[in-house]
């Protein structure tokens, strides 16, 4: 918890999921955060295509609580994103648990061998120690723990695999890339989101804050305006870390 990441090797893509889409997908992408939809239920933004390619989809997820196979493959053989989620791998008694149908390793790796066709990057997310099972050739999928669910493995099990963070606060996000480093390639949000209804945003070290409590702003509408400055903040995080590897390197 608040732990700062390291100086970045490698870049990272850092992407915006939004299903129904509305503006604040546009202004992601112009603070150079990616465009990301879940394939169950989305509304694609019309100025996809536009704004010098930086707003196309490059990252297709899925509703692991709902999996329709054939759908999230048509999503994805639509848009040949650079990233796309397979069904989550979970035990008999985690899907009883959680009210859901259940899949074996076997199928769903075979799912994510359909997927490998149509994506750059499929996405494989254990949430039982089965990672030596998992093709190297695929990525792994850390599910940020929030009351949506988790990951209910040590992250120490991810090292030295190439890894997705799935979700969470950006703050939580942090702790992760601190723990992992250059081991994350990607990660997703949406959880911005829900903070800026609250006219809340995030600060480049994760810490929350209120566009009333900082800056005075009482707008109609503070969603836009709170989502507009954790993009950028999020965006300058990322900046200042590629920065102060090139300032270690001098």
């Amino acid at each position: 918890k608040k732990k700062q990441p390291n100086p970045r090797l490698l870049p990272i893509d850092v992407i915006y999921t939004l299903q129904m889409a509305d503006c604040t997908c546009c202004i992601a992408a112009q603070a150079g955060i990616k465009y990301g939809i879940q394939s169950a239920h989305y509304r694609l933004c019309p100025y996809t295509h536009e704004l010098s390619g930086r707003h196309e989809v490059t990252f297709v997820d899925n509703d692991y609580f709902n999996y329709d196979h054939a759908v999230h493959l048509e999503a994805v053989k639509r848009f040949t994103p650079r990233y796309a989620t397979v069904r989550d791998i979970m035990t008999e008694l985690q899907c009883e648990v959680a009210g859901i149908a259940y899949h074996p390793l076997s199928e769903i790796l075979e799912w994510a061998d359909e997927l490998a066709e149509h994506a750059e990057n499929v996405i494989v997310i254990p949430k039982y120690d089965c990672i030596d099972k998992i093709p190297q050739r695929f990525m792994l999928g850390y599910s940020v723990p929030t009351s949506h669910g988790g990951t209910p493995l040590s992250v120490d099990l991810f090292r030295g695999r190439r890894v997705h963070l799935l979700g969470g606060s950006w703050s939580d996000q942090l702790a992760y890339l601190a723990a992992l480093g250059d081991d994350v390639v990607s990660l997703d949000n949406n959880y911005l989101l829900k903070q800026a209804g609250f006219a809340s945003f995030v600060y480049p070290d994760g810490t929350t804050g209120s566009l009333g409590e900082d800056f005075g702003l009482e707008v109609n509408n503070p969603r836009y305006v709170a989502l507009a400055i954790s993009f950028g903040n999020i965006g300058a995080k990322l900046n200042m870390l590629y920065a102060e590897k090139g300032a270690d390197d001098e």
